[in-house]
């Protein structure tokens, strides 16, 4: 007797839970999602069937085939250059300095750079 009272309370439980659930929407959406789905997977066809998708490849391997020739051509200009270069950047860490120096000068006696030294003291010789 228990046990057919539970089973009674259990299925109508899971009725009302069913009701609840409203299987009808989640029908509703789960449509909308396929028709979603359908519609992407068109697009994703028109995409990989076009002609610039298929010619990409072959684009690309001219592409790394022109960087690969223009590293190899600057390689030779830098291996043939490398003492000019070396002298340069030489040169620039030194401008570096140099005005590193300057603006230093700058900040600490800003009248110098606009009107120098003073003038050294001169000797008058009286006749």
């Amino acid at each position: 007797q228990d046990m057919l009272k539970n089973i009674d309370t259990l299925i109508v439980t899971l009725t009302g839970a069913i009701k609840d659930m409203r299987v009808s929407n989640l029908s509703q959406d789960a449509s909308k999602l396929l028709i979603e789905i359908r519609g992407t997977n068109k697009e994703l066809r028109k995409l990989l069937s076009s002609n610039d998708l298929q010619t990409a490849p072959k684009q690309l391997k001219a592409t790394l085939d022109n960087i690969t020739k223009a590293t190899g051509k600057l390689n030779t200009i830098l291996a043939r250059n490398n003492y000019d270069i070396t002298t340069t950047m030489e040169n620039l860490r030194v401008v570096t300095e140099d005005m590193k120096e300057i603006t230093g000068n700058a900040k600490k006696y800003p009248s110098l750079i606009f009107f120098g030294d003073p003038p050294g003291k001169t000797i008058v010789e009286k006749k």
